[in-house]
C-alpha cells in the first residue's frame, strides 16, 4: 500500500473536475485504496472557498473547466498567501507546450495529462503529500 501517514487523520484531496465519470473513478480509488478524504467541485466556482475551508493536502485542478479557467484559479491560489502552499496538480486533457509553460510560470507543483494511467496520478498525489510532510 502506498499510503504513509504520520497521523490517523486522512489526507484531504480537493478535486476540481467537470467530468462526473472521472470524479467517481478518482474519488472511489482515493477513498477505498488510499484512505484519502476527497471533496469535489465540478465547476471550479467554489474552488477558492473550498481551499480555504478544507485546507486540502493536494488540489487536483482541471485546466479545461467550462465555467472558470483552471489557469485563473491556479493564479489566484498561488498569489494568495493563505493558499499558495497547497500543492496543485494540473489535471488536463491538454499537453500544449504553452499551457505547460504557463502552469510552470504560475508555480504548478505537477502536471498530469488525462491520457496517462490513473495509477500514476495517485503516485503524484502521494509524492506531493510526502513533500509537504517533510
Amino acid at each position: 500500500m502506498h499510503l504513509q501517514t504520520v497521523s490517523n487523520t486522512p489526507k484531504k484531496i480537493l478535486l476540481v473536475e467537470d467530468s462526473e465519470n472521472l470524479c467517481q473513478v478518482i474519488t472511489k480509488r482515493a477513498q477505498k485504496k488510499f484512505g484519502y478524504s476527497c471533496r469535489v467541485d465540478n465547476t471550479g466556482e467554489n474552488c477558492i472557498q473550498l481551499c480555504r475551508e478544507e485546507k486540502p493536502d493536494v488540489l487536483i485542478l482541471d485546466m479545461g473547466l467550462p465555467k472558470v479557467s483552471g489557469l485563473s484559479l491556479l493564479r489566484m491560489i498561488k498569489q494568495d498567501s493563505e493558499l499558495q502552499n497547497i500543492p496543485v496538480i494540473a489535471y488536463t486533457a491538454y499537453s500544449y507546450h504553452d499551457l505547460v509553460a504557463e502552469c510552470a510560470d504560475l508555480g504548478i507543483d505537477a502536471y498530469f495529462t488525462k491520457s496517462e494511467p490513473i495509477s500514476e496520478l495517485f503516485d503524484l498525489i502521494q509524492n506531493q503529500i510526502n513533500k509537504t510532510q517533510h
